[in-house]
């Protein structure tokens, strides 16, 4: 829905135009990227975390120092996460020894607090960030080079009800989606179910999982 809609949709036009000009003239698709880099704000942020996973258009010293000394405002946003950790994958073994650690440090101290957050709530935003982050990325391959135990079992312990498959949708979009939800007055299905198993079945039954609207 947010692709099709106000300052998103010439954000996707202007990101589809740039994909096409890449293929066609990679020059002038880089001279449009250097561009970018002239402006420090959210949004030319993300479009340059985005360009570092293109496959083939930056070199890979210049794409991990980007992505390795990205500020904390660009690194850690929530909205940025699935393009900079698809670029992190896709330039993860690229990274030299020294950016590389300093990254995985980065990573597995998590972000700093959020000055309006109480401090139960940073230190349970804090830790779901770094196993949400630092999962996805072993998840999908990323080996760190630094011990990770320590600091996950840190983390897991500021969110007891923490489940480590929570981290698979680290990536998922966070586009806004819309639906219908309609009432079901059958109750067939159900009316011969132990009350002791009525509650699970329903639960069951809808179908819902964390994407559901």
């Amino acid at each position: 829905y947010e692709r099709d809609h106000g300052f998103n949709r010439l954000v996707f036009w202007y990101v589809r135009l740039f994909i096409r000009l890449s293929a066609v003239d990679s020059l002038r698709a880089r001279g449009e990227f250097d561009a970018w880099l002239g402006h420090n704000n959210t949004l030319f942020y993300r479009l340059r975390v985005w360009a570092c996973g293109l496959p083939q258009f930056l070199p890979s010293a210049m794409a991990t120092q980007i992505l390795a000394t990205l500020n904390d405002d660009a690194f850690w946003t929530e909205r940025g996460q699935r393009d900079l950790l698809l670029s992190l994958k896709a330039r993860w073994n690229e990274f030299d020894d020294s950016l590389r650690s300093s990254l995985e440090d980065r990573l597995l101290k998590g972000p700093p607090r959020f000055k309006y957050a109480t401090s139960a709530q940073n230190r349970q935003w804090h830790a779901y960030t770094v196993l949400e982050r630092v999962m996805w990325l072993l998840q999908e391959g990323c080996a760190f080079h630094k011990p990770t135990t320590k600091a996950l079992a840190k983390a897991r312990a500021a969110i007891p009800a923490w489940n480590d498959d929570l981290a698979s949708h680290a990536a998922d979009s966070h586009e806004g989606k819309s639906g219908t939800v309609k009432t079901d007055s059958e109750f067939r299905e159900i009316e011969d179910v132990p009350i002791r198993d009525l509650l699970n079945l329903c639960i069951s039954a809808t179908g819902r999982d964390h994407e559901f609207l």
